[in-house]
């Protein structure tokens, strides 16, 4: 899984679609082998009587964990999108270039009105 995601971390414009797949390939195995031991430790750690609680559990908490970090990087990923694009773009702010972009094409089409 740490490979996988190391792996992610060197896509870049070029990257070609076979290579992401490989990649994605690799994240996803990593990741399989780890639910999977996750589980079967919890498993062997409670009595039998409590099997069906404590994987019920585990799996509870897995997945509220997963919608907290989706909640907090997303949030993350949201607040800081529009300021590293304006920088990334060299425009006063995104509204800014979205106008510009827009009215330059308008601005062609009107010049030729008498």
């Amino acid at each position: 899984m740490t490979i996988g995601l190391g792996l992610f971390g060197t896509i870049g414009v070029a990257t070609s679609e076979l290579t992401l797949g490989f990649f994605m390939l690799i994240l996803g195995t990593g990741l399989g082998l780890v639910m999977q031991i996750l589980i079967t430790a919890v498993q062997n750690a409670v009595q039998h009587e409590d099997l069906g609680a404590a994987t019920a559990g585990a799996n509870f908490f897995r997945s509220i964990g997963g919608s907290f970090g989706t909640a907090v990087f997303g949030a993350l990923y949201v607040n800081a999108l529009p300021h590293q694009l304006a920088a990334g773009l060299r425009a006063k702010s995104v509204g800014d270039l979205v106008y510009r972009h827009h009215c330059a094409g308008r601005r062609r089409i009107f010049a030729n009105f008498p």
